[in-house]
């Protein structure tokens, strides 16, 4: 769950983290009015759960309190990066002497915490890193074990904190690390941490992420602020239960795939031509096992759509029932692009024998559909596409012919290149399928 910035300092204000003076408007009336109580000049912020808002304008400065209702007006009941506005944050305005960056989040790697801390902050922790990687220090360290005062300090000293800000930082970081443990975040961040003319640390911004798992723990956070900072994709598939990840609005290719490993090869590949094509990610494995309807529902509310991939393993969902929601799925909703399955595993028999009836209904409803699967030679009809070695990059090769990009492979530098690899791979799998006992793996040797 990430939380609204009023939110996040909220909690960071109950654990001791000064924040500035201000209030949540959910009217221009509302916004003026707090402005009004700062003393006229204040800042308007946005709440929505992305991040750059200062680079697209969700962050403004306010000289009276009409300012603050006129910027407000201007802010509120529209979309920000694909998000709704319905209430801003209108804070007084600090004067800064220094800003620093600090923040805790989730590493895999060490399956742990990591403190990422800079000297310098108000910018994104990417650009910090392209600009001034001198000036940042991450620090991996055990979630049972913490983060002690003297580590801190330590690392601080090597992100470039002089010595006169290393106690108020230090003792800031600490509070960080205890609300990142007590609230179950997955990220905590203040960035900026500023030093003010006074003297006093103050989060001027701060983002928090609470794992979704341990919500229950913390249910006076799972408002309906929370649904509301959802746009109509993402709340079509939170009602329903999907995991859902929306990448670009303007996108051409969506991509909805059983389980994580099916669909990162897939939209890697995608990526590593057009990092821009892919639309949306939804997971229909488990038990999504008819859930092609959804998927074709959801691909039409994105306006440049041009291919969508459906890439499915059939495992507790057999392949023919899958199959049977695929083509249900395709006549009912009957979409305006084309659409590429793959469909594997446990009942691909009876999956290629039912794609293979339904087909000429499917061409008379009007709706452009390939398949394949792992045991189909491209032979079975004329949308059957050849299965074998390519499962996963024949289907990804369709859709982005589909959208108007030249498909090819482009491996990291790093990976060198064996040209001799695939010849032997196709020569050691057509050997090995011709000697199976099964007629349809006997076949697809014929054509692999």
């Amino acid at each position: 769950m990430f939380l609204y910035e009023h939110n996040a300092k909220g909690i960071l204000k109950k654990m001791g983290i000064t924040v500035p003076k201000g209030d949540v408007a959910a009217s221009p009336q509302e916004a003026g009015e707090i402005a009004r109580r700062l003393g006229g000049e204040a800042v308007v912020k946005v709440q929505v759960a992305v991040g750059g808002r200062g680079k697209g304008g969700g962050v403004q400065f306010v000289r009276t309190p009409e300012e603050a209702e006129q910027i407000t007006t201007h802010l509120m009941g529209r979309s920000f990066r694909g998000k709704p506005v319905r209430t801003v944050l209108v804070e007084e305005r600090v004067e800064i002497t220094k800003e620093f960056y600090a923040g805790l989040i989730d590493n895999r790697n060490t399956g742990g915490p990591v403190a990422i801390i800079s000297s310098k902050g108000g910018m994104e922790v990417e650009e910090l890193a392209r600009r001034y990687p001198e000036s940042i220090v991450r620090y991996p360290f055990s979630l049972i074990d913490g983060i002690s005062m003297f580590k801190i300090r330590q690392i601080s000293r090597r992100a470039g904190i002089e010595s006169t800000d290393l106690s108020g930082f230090a003792q800031s970081l600490s509070t960080l690390w205890d609300t990142y443990r007590h609230y179950d975040a997955k990220m905590v961040e203040i960035n900026p941490l500023v030093l003010t003319n006074g003297g006093k640390l103050v989060a001027l911004d701060a983002k928090m992420v609470v794992d979704d798992d341990a919500m229950f723990r913390h249910r006076h956070l799972n408002t309906d602020a929370e649904q509301s900072a959802l746009n109509e994709r993402e709340r079509f598939a939170k009602e329903r239960g999907y995991g859902y990840v929306e990448f670009n609005f303007q996108g051409e290719i969506a991509c909805a795939a059983t389980g994580a490993g099916l669909a990162m090869t897939s939209m890697d590949l995608i990526n590593d031509i057009a990092p821009q094509a892919l639309a949306f990610f939804l997971d229909v494995g488990g038990r999504f096992v008819g859930s092609t309807g959804d998927v074709l529902e959801l691909a039409d509310m994105f306006p440049n759509l041009k291919a969508i991939l459906v890439n499915r393993y059939g495992g507790f969902g057999r392949g023919e029932i899958i199959a049977e929601s695929i083509v249900k799925g395709l006549l009912e909703i009957r979409p305006k692009v084309p659409v590429m399955v793959h469909l594997s595993g446990s009942g691909e028999k009876g999956a290629i024998e039912y794609f293979r009836t339904w087909e000429p209904k499917i061409r008379e409803a009007g709706v452009v559909f390939e398949w394949t699967s792992q045991t189909v030679t491209g032979k079975e009809s004329e949308n059957a596409t050849k299965g074998g070695i390519d499962i996963i990059e024949t289907p990804v090769r369709k859709v982005m012919e589909w959208a108007g990009y030249e498909f090819k492979r482009n491996p990291p530098e790093w990976f060198p290149q064996r040209t001799d690899w695939e010849g032997k791979t196709r020569h050691l799998i057509k050997e090995a399928l011709s000697k199976r006992p099964e007629e349809e793996y006997r076949k697809l040797a014929e054509v692999e």
